[in-house]
């Protein structure tokens, strides 16, 4: 047995030799922080409030067409050359009475995700953005009990100089499962310094569970993917930088229900935000950290 503090030659070698590897190994690490940029690494944030004539649900359908007002909170932490972290959280209040009876006006619904992304750049200006984590919704002073969802949430964009494909995917665990995919396409436009406009359109397809939910039946003809492409959603967002901390924002779209059987659900709904077709207009600020 070797004295108390003391270690074998062939041990003693052994850890000095993983000693000057784990150094080794930590002078690289560092010499590859410092190298990286600062915007690889950095913490941002960022706070909005945005009023609009009406909102859509992020699982899928138009919720309200009367005044709302919807908070967020984005947050980004860089991970050098392993991607980031960032997410989200959201609420949203009514700023009229017409829902009352089936719940609360303030804070009635709040959201939120948080998820790992990583940025890849590919040939030329283009650049694929991947992110994927878990998401969640609840849904505050309503009667029924169970207004609360979870599952995981994805999305990718190719972006470059010309018009940027995207699409984002939302699996639903709770309740009960169910799908849905937003895909689409958007063209920015450079007006004059800090300001730029943004056209948009985007489909949004449900699966049979998802549609079944939203419009009271599952889909007739499941010819895409055992679901259907419930609405679809397009306009233009303008966005101006008055300042390096405030931003400024207004937009305008169209919502529409493309499906016939989702049509003649909606007419049939008897709610006052059945509607299928409806312009959606807003305006906000936000406050970059």
């Amino acid at each position: 047995m070797p004295a108390a503090g003391f270690l074998p030659p062939a041990k003693g070698a052994r850890l000095g030799a993983g000693l000057k590897t784990g150094i080794l190994c930590a002078i690289a690490l560092a010499a590859w922080a410092n190298a990286a940029a600062d915007d690889d690494n950095r913490f941002s944030a960022s706070a909005s409030c945005e009023l609009a004539s009406a909102f859509l649900s992020t699982s899928g359908g138009l919720c309200d067409t009367y005044p709302v007002a919807m908070q967020t909170l984005d947050w980004r932490q860089g991970l050098g050359g392993f991607g980031y972290v960032d997410g989200y959280f959201w609420s949203v209040s009514d700023l009229h009475d017409r829902q009352r009876e089936s719940h609360r006006a303030i804070l009635h619904c709040v959201e939120g995700a948080v998820c790992c992304g990583h940025d890849a750049e590919l040939a030329g200006d283009f650049v694929l953005r991947s992110k994927c984590g878990p998401f969640w919704s609840l849904a505050l002073g309503y009667e029924d009990a169970h207004m609360k969802c979870w599952g995981p949430i994805a999305s990718q964009s190719l972006d470059n100089p010309y018009v940027v494909p995207y699409w984002s995917g939302l699996w639903l665990l709770e309740p009960h499962q169910s799908g849905r995919v937003a895909a689409g396409c958007r063209k920015g436009f450079s007006l004059f310094e800090g300001a730029s406009l943004t056209a948009f359109a985007e489909s949004v397809w449900m699966d049979h569970r998802r549609f079944s939910a939203r419009y009271g039946g599952e889909p007739e003809e499941k010819a895409m993917l055992g679901g259907a492409v419930a609405f679809v959603v397009f306009g233009v967002r303008f966005d101006w930088s008055v300042s390096q901390n405030v931003k400024l924002s207004a937009s305008a779209s169209q919502y529409d229900v493309v499906n016939p059987q989702a049509r003649d659900s909606t007419r049939r709904g008897g709610r006052y935000y059945d509607k299928c077709d409806w312009p959606i207009f807003s305006v906000g600020v936000t406050y970059v950290f």
